[in-house]
């Protein structure tokens, strides 16, 4: 196995990762690629040799693409409020149900601007521009937690299309829901398990759902 410089393996990494997500059809193998902080031109660079690399081994092992593999970027949506964020302010447009309500309306502009429709580059580039700084990439714009596995999965999935010849991607949302909307889950019975976090006006998460056909 033939490691790039620009990336790095590790099994004790895969392994948290894979164990961080819910597992239940065993047949289905899990690849997991943790996405760390770059700007967006780096991704650009790495996320075409990466596409390369899936369509060399999809094709080898004669895998086909929305049938026998799949693309996942999992993350949250936006993280927000102004109280038990480690001291930090994420409530843009405040607290209370304005802001709350402003806050679902520029959401829904990211989903509509970035994911829903055709998927190019440029979208990819302008989810970017939503959730990080220009002048400090590493800084959140918006407080999306996928604010660089988001941008780099879409461009791989674009290389991708272009390597495999694929027609273009579509993107569809399935769903959004915050941490206030959805009901609560009762865990009580799993045992070690409980409340993480508190669900409302001053702290909340959004979850968003894509696919793209």
């Amino acid at each position: 196995m033939v490691v790039r410089p620009d990336s790095v393996l590790s099994n004790a990494q895969r392994i948290a990762a894979e164990n961080s997500e819910a597992k239940r059809n065993r047949d289905v193998e899990i690849v997991s690629i943790l996405v760390p902080a770059m700007p967006h031109a780096r991704m650009r660079e790495i996320a075409a040799p990466l596409a390369g690399a899936i369509a060399k081994a999809t094709r080898k092992r004669k895998l086909r693409w929305g049938e026998d593999f799949a693309l996942v970027i999992s993350t949250d949506a936006v993280h927000y409020g102004d109280e038990d964020w480690g001291g930090r302010n994420f409530a843009e447009y405040g607290t209370g149900a304005q802001g709350y309500r402003e806050a679902l309306e520029h959401e829904r502009a990211i989903l509509a601007d970035c994911l829903a429709g055709t998927l190019a580059p440029g979208r990819a580039a302008l989810f970017s521009g939503y959730t990080v700084r220009e002048d400090d990439w590493r800084e959140y714009k918006w407080t999306w937690c996928g604010r660089y596995s988001v941008p780099f999965g879409l461009l791989a999935a674009w290389n991708l299309q272009q390597a495999l010849g694929a027609e273009p991607l579509d993107g569809r949302v399935l769903g959004y829901s915050t941490s206030i909307e959805a009901p609560r889950i009762e865990v009580g019975d799993l045992g070690g398990m409980g409340v993480t976090a508190p669900a409302n006006s001053r702290h909340w998460v959004g979850y968003a759902a894509v696919g793209y056909l």
